[in-house]
């Protein structure tokens, strides 16, 4: 069985019980892809400051930056810059890519 197919209805049931943010953290959690657990070596490598990872891993789990703000106790202004100098850091333009360009940096690629 493809591993896609196996999760496939765990996050089904997650959205049916709690919504999107629900079945992101979920998926986060199923495939067990977390910034929480990117090696110390690529975090060394990439060069972002812990408050910048700290909002990534905020972003991995679909929070808003007003969300990630609340979070966090900070503005939300500080929560775009931060996601801003990480972007411009990681060479990517958007949440997406950042997450998708650490998971390489991590894996090797």
């Amino acid at each position: 069985m493809r591993f896609g197919a196996m999760i496939q209805p765990v996050a089904v049931a997650i959205v049916v019980a709690g919504g999107v943010v629900a079945y992101l953290i979920g998926l986060v959690l199923v495939l067990g892809a977390s910034l929480l657990r990117l090696r110390p070596e690529s975090r060394k490598q990439v060069g972002l400051t812990e408050r910048e990872f700290e909002v990534l891993e905020h972003v991995e789990i679909g929070l808003s930056n007003r969300q990630i703000a609340a979070e966090l106790g900070i503005e939300e202004d500080t929560v775009a810059k931060h996601l801003h100098n990480a972007y411009r850091k990681l060479g990517v333009s958007s949440r997406t890519q950042a997450l998708h360009r650490l998971a390489e940096l991590d894996s090797g690629s």
